[in-house]
């Protein structure tokens, strides 16, 4: 039987322990994230399945059965493509899990801002009844800035709608034609910037987009507007983005994603009281994770069944096999 090495346990895998393939893949759950133990787990294994920890060139390297690395999630920044390519990989990934899960956090966190949600719990918690403490601005009729229009983007821009938002985006890869039908004003990168009340990133980790969000963007954004990253934290320059929330030339930001994750005590970013700051949790529902360890197992047990998957980050690579 075919055997994958789970690298990151998700709460189905963690709950069940068991093959839920049965008769198709073996489970072997990581003892350790570490990438020596990882190069010595997966050499007697057909496929990984990682979320997001590294999979570097060494572990790709040491797995000579591999046929099949399988990501929970969109992102594949975390694993060595090329290696993976060089050595006829398929690498496979799930861009629709989260949906609509990812565009529902981001407007959670552009709520928490916009209504000062975290600084009225926390003030009630220290005593006080103060409601001034807590005052916001209102959602409707604000401008949503999206810079990205890809499945998440343009999930977003129909609830935002929804709310009575005015939507504008940037995407230098989609034209105003394929959003027909949606109540989104495709506009240049400045023009978004310079309008937007709040600014979502949902825009993937490139050359160039990191640090694309820095001291040049929030001199141009609002003084009242709010920035929210889902996406990759090195798209924000967050040095920038400090100086830019303490010294009030925006209003206020909120992360799901950082530079370093977990970004480690004593953050500065810490020190503010105008960020709002969650573990990379953007598509933490329970319906997410089982929807995201099914696709990435199934697409796993489709590899290794001579299968073509349906999202394949390497597409270069079937050149070198045989998937029907």
């Amino acid at each position: 039987m075919n055997k994958a090495l789970v690298v990151d346990t998700l709460p189905l895998f963690e709950r069940e322990k068991r093959d839920i393939f049965a008769g198709q893949l073996e489970l072997k759950m990581a003892e350790s994230k570490d990438p020596q133990y990882l190069a010595e787990a997966v050499a007697d294994c057909d496929a990984i399945l990682v979320a997001l920890s590294k999979i570097p060139a060494n572990v790709i390297e040491a797995g000579k059965k591999l046929r099949v690395i399988a990501r929970y999630g969109i992102g594949t920044d975390n694993i060595d493509i090329a290696q993976a390519t060089a050595q006829g990989i398929v690498v496979t990934y799930c861009p629709e899990y989260h949906l609509p899960t990812a565009p529902e956090h981001v407007l959670a966190l552009m709520f928490a801002l916009a209504r000062k949600i975290c600084l009225g719990d926390l003030s009630v918690r220290q005593g006080n009844w103060d409601h001034t403490v807590a005052m916001g601005v209102d959602i409707e009729g604000k401008t949503l800035g999206i810079l990205g229009l890809g499945r998440i983007g343009t999930k977003l821009a129909q609830k935002a709608a929804a709310l009575g938002m005015n939507v504008i985006g940037y995407d230098p890869l989609v034209k105003a034609e394929q959003l027909n039908g949606l109540d989104i004003d495709v506009v240049d990168f400045d023009t978004v910037v310079k309008s937007a009340d709040f600014l979502s990133i949902c825009m993937p980790l490139t050359d160039q987009t990191q640090g694309l969000i820095n001291a040049s963007v929030f001199a141009r954004m609002k003084d009242s507007a709010f920035l929210i990253n889902n996406a990759r934290g090195p798209i924000v320059d967050e040095n920038d983005l400090y100086d830019a929330l303490k010294g009030n030339v925006i209003a206020g930001a909120a992360l799901d994603v950082m530079t370093q994750e977990p970004p480690g005590p004593g953050h500065k970013l810490y020190e503010l009281d105008n960020v709002i700051i969650t573990p990379h949790c953007t598509g933490s529902t329970v319906e997410s994770m089982q929807r995201v360890e099914m696709t990435a197992a199934q697409s796993a047990v489709d590899v290794l069944a001579g299968k073509k998957p349906k999202y394949i980050r390497n597409p270069e690579v079937l050149d070198k096999l045989d998937l029907q």
